[in-house]
């Protein structure tokens, strides 16, 4: 594919795009980093915000991006949108929110043949794009990956991470625990406000998901022997020490669909998977339920979907507000997600086999990291793109539209992330600390005393937001 780039940034001049380009430049500049050298170029609306942008990464890193080359292309012309793609062999979009922006620049990627990764996590987004232009993607032998960020690259990748790490045997189901926590002092929102946006705007269109699965889940999968175990919504789990709620947002159903493809494709055991989200505090899971529950219900008429969006610290109770966090507000931020797999010692031959006995293995996979929404975010976006760039022939054969865990399950990305997790900048975490542990035995489970604590704003969001998606879906 001769391009003039390996990769062009689209939307450079948003938040998470300029920490998308200071990850390149901290990247590139990186002593004792081996990664095969590439070109890039950033891409947006405005040439002078372009500069602006790049002269503020400059500044902020001490490394000189300003003479990058710039691409003017806008979401509502289609001619830049193609001629972008065009000079690129993979873009990163990171123009949100996706269902009103997103669209438009999957399909010239695919008209010129350029692969292609954002940082969606908006469920009906990422389920439209799979149900309408996979087959054309798969036709131009286009690789159409996402989501590529925090959301659903840690439980996806971290799921077939779990299958290959389960030697000599195979694993049945997967449950997952997210924390997230603040170490400033200082109250504040814990993303921007365009975040809250876009939430509200896929929130709005998640009753159209049903009508995508019908076009994408054509055949079945086969009902396990061994179910999943099952737990109350409201539960406290020890592994991570806290009180849990269900998280029902973009992870479970992206892991659904790179378990449909690994079984009808690859013939491999579809894993069972469970998402929940950490509060320390009873109080504070049920101030989430109310606030989806208004959430849930306002999202759905266009005046009340008004609302939400003009008042968003009203309608979730200061959580959330229109006052930007500052960077060091948003490096301060921590998160763990910790997955344990279950499954057997054994690997039986067939996929459709079923074990006599119950699953007698565990595995626990833990990934921690800092700013997961931008910094953390943008790496794992970056690594994602070199990755379809320097390692095509272990991607799916044929072009697609594909989850990352599906897209990169024979792939290094696990490698290249911890790589970027062992560089720290001015005692700041850059990436994930990826750790992989046995679990000895199967714990039994038993009633856990009431803790109390603080909640970080950030995680509280997040499961609102989530739990509401699937009352909406239910």
């Amino acid at each position: 594919m001769g391009r003039k780039y390996d990769l062009v940034v689209f939307g450079a001049t948003g938040v998470t795009g300029e920490y998308v380009v200071e990850e390149i430049s901290r990247l590139t500049s990186t002593p004792g980093y081996k990664t095969a050298p590439f070109t890039w170029a950033v891409a947006g609306r405005s040439e002078r915000k372009l500069l602006e942008s790049l002269r503020s990464v400059s500044e902020l890193t001490g490394i000189d991006v300003s003479q990058v080359d710039k691409i003017v292309a806008d979401v509502s012309d289609t001619e830049s949108l193609r001629q972008m793609a065009s000079q690129a062999k993979v873009v990163l979009n990171v123009v949100g929110p996706f269902w009103f922006f997103g669209e438009s620049v999957v399909k010239a990627c695919i008209a010129e043949g350029t692969h292609h990764v954002d940082l969606s996590g908006e469920l009906p987004f990422t389920e439209k794009i799979h149900a309408l232009y996979h087959e054309e993607a798969r036709a131009k032998n286009v690789h159409i990956v996402g989501p590529c960020g925090y959301g659903s690259v840690p439980a996806d990748c971290g799921v077939a991470y779990l299958q290959e790490k389960f030697e000599g045997g195979e694993v049945n189901s997967v449950v997952s625990y997210g924390t997230m926590s603040s170490t400033g002092t200082e109250k504040s929102s814990m993303f921007h406000y365009s975040t809250w946006q876009s939430i509200i705007n896929a929130l709005a269109n998640t009753s159209l998901v049903n009508e995508y699965h019908k076009k994408m889940y054509t055949k079945p999968l086969p009902e396990p022997k061994h179910r999943q175990e099952s737990k109350f919504p409201l539960h406290y789990s020890k592994e991570v020490d806290g009180w849990c709620m269900p998280y029902p947002g973009a992870d479970p159903a992206v892991v659904h669909r790179s378990q449909y493809f690994s079984f009808h494709e690859r013939k491999q055991r579809p894993v069972q998977y469970a998402a929940y989200m950490k509060y320390p505090n009873l109080l504070v899971c049920f101030g989430i339920s109310l606030i989806l529950i208004v959430a849930m219900l306002f999202s759905q008429l266009k005046f009340t979907r008004k609302l939400l969006l003009k008042y968003p610290k009203l309608f979730s109770l200061g959580i959330i507000s229109k006052e930007s966090p500052t960077r060091a507000q948003l490096e301060q931020i921590k998160f763990s997600f910790t997955a344990i797999a279950s499954g057997w010692k054994e690997k039986l031959t067939e996929a459709t086999d079923e074990h006599v006995e119950a699953p007698n293995k565990k595995l626990k996979l833990v990934i921690t990291g800092t700013n997961p929404g931008y910094r953390s975010a943008a790496i794992i976006l970056i690594q994602t793109a070199l990755t379809i760039l320097q390692e095509k022939d272990k991607l799916p054969a044929l072009g697609g539209v594909y989850t990352p865990g599906y897209a990169f399950a024979k792939t290094t990305l696990v490698t290249r992330l911890n790589s970027r997790g062992l560089v720290h900048e001015s005692n700041v975490q850059l990436s994930h600390k990826i750790l992989l542990e046995n679990v000895d035995r199967f714990p039994n489970p038993r009633k856990q005393p009431n803790k109390v604590g603080n909640v970080d704003n950030y995680s509280a969001y997040s499961t609102a937001v989530c739990y509401c998606r699937q009352i909406l879906l239910t």
